[in-house]
């Protein structure tokens, strides 16, 4: 971070944190061959390039890598570039801002700027050259037909050497051919894995992995930072890539950053009853997540969640247009993720905010198409012969060539979407309370969409099987 030339635990802490992985000091102390709490160039045993490398261009991080390339800095680019670099979860203390932004006119120029920028709006010569250099963009011939066909964007790379390969070999590393971007406990996951398998992508396939949360915590970058977290593509392998965050489409500053950067994107979002699934991100928030939400009875959850809306809410926060204009009185306790420069995810426990969907459709709307978006039915991902029809439907949208996901055994590999049985553990004076606050807002999705869930039916007919057992 300081550019003396070696590591300080400090900063071998925040990049390990930056890039959501885990710390581990005792990595550090075996690299820390002679014990004096820095890591030398010598010491270091990781791909480290060559050691001849420029000074650090702070005025070209904040203004290209977490910026818009424009030849100033504004006070988010600083922001961001300071919460990466400090380790730090706050905006740039103001007598930094206020000491380089000398004129205090809202941005910082070029001769404004005191500390190290290096040669203005250039990247360091090292990305061009050697192991790991990086072209502007790929050439045409680059690409494949699929690539071509999808107006793939994509930079060339080289990787160098490594334990799994002994050649460098040259990648293309691409921006995203779509995104799933929700919802929660929706079989989201397993929307994803069966398009990772299909032979035309290139995705990860670690749960972990495909989780990048990148829109969500930053608010300005360049499209070619984002292609490199996704998986490098081998030049003449005529692949397309995607990831997944289901955080995306709750959190309101993600739709106009995406419009921005990579606005063709498609977008497929995996939708459930939001009874079962208000249930269900409960349950995982309770039971698999150490106790997040320590609240044991749902049915107090429902009524806890239910009170947090406002008094007035029928009039002020109805319909999603209204809610979404009125965000600070809507949404008190997400009213933050409103400011454009926010890096703060999404609540994990406002489990009606994620759960009335035409709120957020309308925020995607409003930079988006309808056209761009595909929904798929949780339901009709619980049996093999629904999920291959499916998942048809999916790869047509996508332009994706056909492909049938069963083994030669007819069955299809899928994450356990089929939780019937815990659903049946919800009470029914729960389930009455949730569908009656609920079918206002359904219906104004399936007015958005154009297409009926069927929702209060799937409700009724539960009530119906809980009347039969004398369980009503």
């Amino acid at each position: 971070l300081d550019g003396d030339r070696q590591v300080a635990w400090q900063e071998f802490k925040t990049f390990f944190e930056y890039h959501n992985q885990p710390v581990d000091e005792k990595v550090f102390r075996n690299e820390d061959h002679n014990n004096d709490g820095v890591i030398t160039w010598t010491e270091f045993s990781g791909p480290k390039g060559v050691e001849d490398v420029k000074p650090r261009n702070f005025f070209a991080e904040m203004d290209i890598e977490y910026g818009n390339s424009d030849g100033k800095i504004q006070r988010a680019e600083m922001n961001v570039w300071y919460m990466v670099n400090s380790g730090e979860s706050q905006d740039c203390p103001d007598e930094l801002w206020d000491s380089s932004d000398k004129n205090g006119d809202g941005v910082v120029t070029w001769d404004e700027f005191d500390d190290l920028k290096g040669t203005i709006l250039e990247r360091p010569a090292d990305d061009h050259q050697g192991p790991g250099w990086v072209a502007p963009d790929a050439q045409p011939s680059d690409l494949g037909p699929l690539q071509t066909q999808h107006n793939a964007q994509c930079w060339t790379r080289q990787i160098a050497p490594n334990d799994s390969n002994d050649e460098a070999r040259d990648v293309l590393q691409c921006l995203p051919d779509f995104i799933v971007i929700g919802t929660a406990r929706s079989a989201s996951t397993t929307l994803y894995d069966l398009l990772a398998a299909h032979p035309s992508t290139e995705m990860f396939d670690d749960f972990q992995d495909k989780e990048l949360n990148f829109w969500n915590t930053v608010p300005m970058c360049q499209p070619f930072d984002y292609a490199m977290l996704l998986p490098p593509i081998d030049k003449g392998a005529d692949l397309v890539t995607a990831e997944g965050s289901v955080r995306y489409f709750l959190h309101p500053m993600v739709p106009p950053r995406i419009k921005h950067y990579i606005p063709d994107t498609k977008f497929l979002v995996s939708l459930r009853n939001p009874v079962y699934r208000m249930f269900s991100h409960w349950r995982m928030e309770h039971f698999l997540m150490k106790g997040r939400d320590p609240r044991e009875d749902f049915h107090t959850v429902a009524l806890e969640e239910l009170a947090k809306q406002p008094e007035d809410a029928a009039e002020a926060c109805f319909p999603a247009s209204r809610a979404n204009a009125n965000a600070q009185h809507c949404f008190a306790e997400m009213a933050n993720l409103w400011n454009p420069d926010t890096v703060e995810g999404a609540p994990y426990t406002n489990y009606l905010d994620w759960s009335t969907y035409h709120y957020q459709l309308d925020r995607w709307l409003a930079h988006f198409p309808l056209s761009q978006f595909k929904f798929v039915s949780f339901n009709e991902m619980k049996h093999t012969d629904s999920i291959d029809e499916q998942m048809g439907a999916v790869h047509a949208f996508l332009d994706l060539p056909a492909h049938s996901y069963k083994d030669e055994n007819g069955n299809i590999r899928t994450s356990n979407v089929n939780d019937e049985g815990l659903d049946a553990e919800l009470e029914a004076r729960t389930l009455k309370l949730l569908r009656d606050f609920f079918e206002p807002h359904n219906k104004a999705f399936y007015a958005q969409v154009g297409i009926d869930f069927g929702w209060e039916k799937e409700i009724d007919d539960h009530l119906a099987q809980l009347e039969a057992k004398g369980e009503l």
